[in-house]
């Protein structure tokens, strides 16, 4: 019995090695692809912030002109403010995608480890009266159906 045992956690160990790995890897390549959005994210925040830099000389240099003359650039420069408002940058987006438990050796492993985990079953007796209402407690007091 102890060898059968002694065989299961090592086949558990082998298995959970394998698993620590691949996560390891998927968590690297996460991360980088979270490096590479935060840094497209960050060059498209650098060009607006450069255009409303250079809209902002623009009405610097323009604001000792003459009236007509200022409210034409200022027309222009606003005009193209809406434009680059209207066209707000694109928000970073990240798909993370978790391992899925798929195949039955890898599920009969969670499970074990699940019964090691988890407190052991116990009896319980349910109180109809307190009860959820959706609820239909049997006679014996034991099994509960949703109705």
């Amino acid at each position: 019995f102890k060898h059968q045992v002694a065989e299961q956690l090592g086949v558990m160990r082998s298995y959970l090695g394998m698993l620590e790995s691949s996560l390891g890897q998927e968590a690297e390549k996460v991360q980088q692809q979270a490096s590479e959005a935060l840094q497209n994210e960050r060059k498209t925040m650098a060009r607006y912030l450069d255009q409303l830099k250079q809209m902002e000389m623009v009405l610097g240099e323009v604001q000792d002109e003459p009236q007509t003359e200022f409210l034409r650039k200022y027309c222009l420069v606003a005009s193209r403010l809406q434009k680059i408002l209207g066209e707000s940058p694109p928000i970073a987006r990240m798909d993370i995608q978790l391992p899925i438990i798929s195949d039955e050796f890898k599920f009969q492993v969670w499970r074990k480890m699940f019964r090691a985990i988890m407190p052991a079953l116990e009896n319980l007796t349910f109180d109809p009266v307190t009860a959820q209402a959706n609820l239909l407690v049997s006679e014996d007091r034991k099994r509960v159906e949703c109705v």
